[in-house]
């Protein structure tokens, strides 16, 4: 058995960006699970084993991270150096984007009692869905180029990229209630 590499970027053979082609991650995971899955393994030494499920637990924490937009910023800053894990010292998101939020979260309570719950629904989830493509390009134009000098305006588009995606969360639920009935 192998090494693996020491950053998720290079087990999968991407370069370090925070643009990456989710097609092409989802075949090096498949093509690592496959010829590093613990089953390949089952014949050898106890010790080969260990490190084969070690190995398939990081291949798949990294394909976990790489593939969420917020996780995956978060590691950039990490790999240049910035502390993500400083709770509650975070920058603050601006006022205006607050009101939007409580502003979306009002309408989210408002679906089930429209005319029509299932296109209020869709109206909302576009909305929500082109608000987080708007922080994605934002993200990318930070995280693209070079580490970031200074990693507090990306932080305040990871907070930003949290509550829209608790929200996409929330209105997944309703959404799938609404389903029901």
């Amino acid at each position: 058995m192998q090494g693996i590499a020491d950053n998720y970027f290079a087990l999968f053979g991407l370069p370090v960006e925070y643009r990456i082609s989710r097609e092409l991650l989802g075949l090096r995971y498949r093509e690592l699970q496959h010829r590093l899955h613990p089953d390949r393994f089952a014949a050898t030494g106890d010790l080969q084993r260990r490190l084969a499920v070690q190995q398939a637990a990081y291949i798949n924490q990294a394909y976990q991270v790489l593939g969420d937009p917020i996780a995956r910023a978060k590691y950039l800053l990490e790999l240049h150096g910035a502390d993500t894990s400083a709770e509650g010292e975070a920058p603050k998101v601006d006022n205006a984007f607050l009101l939007e939020q409580m502003e979306l979260r009002e309408s989210l309570g408002e679906v089930r009692q429209a005319t029509d719950p299932h296109w209020a629904m869709a109206r909302l989830m576009e909305r929500i869905q082109a608000d987080t493509k708007d922080l994605v390009r934002e993200l990318e134009q930070h995280l693209d180029q070079s580490a970031p000098r200074d990693p507090v305006p990306v932080l305040v588009l990871i907070d930003k990229m949290q509550y829209l995606d608790k929200l996409r969360q929330q209105a997944e639920r309703i959404e799938a209630e609404l389903d029901h009935f």
